[in-house]
């Protein structure tokens, strides 16, 4: 989510400060800056041993001050607490009803808690009073993509794109909804600005992985996955379908090994245990598959390619002619 955070605006105000233009003048009012703002600094220094303390001192000395609720309402937000998250930008909004970034904020919150059409309104509202905010028609993206309503996320994207061109989360959820729509030739544009901005960005590899393996190109499919799992080695989607590459190339040995790992990641992947189990299978390691399969039911009683892989597997471990 954009989350939009408090300013160091103050700061840049007094580092704007003009001094007159005689060194030992200039000298002598420095040191005495430095020693106020040393002794305030030491007499506020418990307010501020946190964010939280900030804001709540100064709120206590201001409680009008709108931004003082909205900018302690990102800290709770962050932290997680949702419902006093929430109750502090609906303060900054009782005073200020045009705060957009208040308004951006509590519709995170929103829909985070799942209330997706209430964000809606809170994002509408801020880009009503200020159509150029990156963070919101983002966060709107997000709300219609979470509708499943790609069509209209789109726009939301390219017009944050447009404010703010490397907005790295932005190209992200853009290729997913283009991917959505089967546009995967714009998609991997997308992701591919995405791993270009923060070549960090494992999940951006991992979907470019995705459209290769869709596309049946193997070799690119299994470089952008080994990327996803260099940055991440816990990334278990990714090392599972890095092994779907591999098993598809032929390298049997390879993706049994990718499907361990997620194994060792997440015991309780269902997808992994059936692909593991096809892999055994292969092998002729019967008993093992079946153990695979079975386990993978376990968890996801209604997985219909495990339940035909098992059916499968156990056939083949019936005597010739049984007829059963």
């Amino acid at each position: 989510l954009g989350v939009i955070v408090p300013s160091a605006a103050g700061l840049v105000l007094i580092a704007d400060i003009t001094l007159p233009q005689k060194p030992w003048l200039r000298s002598g009012l420095a040191g005495l800056l430095l020693m106020v703002l040393g002794g305030l600094s030491w007499q506020r220094a418990w307010a501020y041993e946190s964010e939280d303390g900030l804001w709540r001192d100064t709120l206590a000395k201001n409680p009008q001050c709108w931004m003082a609720y909205s900018n302690y309402g990102v800290n709770l937000f962050q932290e997680g607490r949702m419902d006093e998250a929430m109750d502090q930008f609906n303060k900054a909004l009782e005073i200020d009803p045009n705060y957009t970034d208040a308004h951006n904020n509590l519709g995170n919150v929103l829909l985070q808690e799942g209330k997706v059409e209430e964000a809606m309104v809170h994002y509408r509202k801020a880009l009503k009073i200020n159509p150029n905010i990156a963070e919101t028609h983002y966060n709107l993206g997000n709300a219609f993509l979470q509708k499943g309503q790609a069509d209209e996320a789109i726009p939301e994207y390219e017009r944050a794109l447009q404010i703010r061109p490397n907005y790295v989360e932005a190209h992200y959820n853009f290729g997913k909804a283009l991917t959505i729509k089967g546009r995967r030739d714009e998609a991997i544009v997308q992701y591919q600005d995405a791993v270009r901005i923060d070549p960090n960005y494992a999940e951006a590899y991992y979907n470019l992985g995705n459209i290769c393996l869709q596309q049946g190109q193997l070799d690119e499919a299994i470089a952008q996955y080994q990327k996803a799992v260099n940055i991440n080695p816990n990334y278990a989607d990714a090392h599972n379908n890095l092994g779907n590459a591999l098993a598809k190339k032929g390298e049997v040995d390879e993706a049994m090994d990718q499907y361990q790992q997620v194994l060792k990641i997440n015991p309780n992947y269902a997808d992994a245990r059936n692909n593991l189990g096809v892999i055994l299978l292969q092998k002729g390691r019967i008993d093992e598959a079946i153990v695979q399969y079975q386990e993978a039911l376990r968890l996801q009683p209604g997985f219909t390619a495990a339940q035909n892989n098992l059916a499968r597997a156990q056939a083949m471990l019936r005597p010739t002619g049984s007829g059963k």
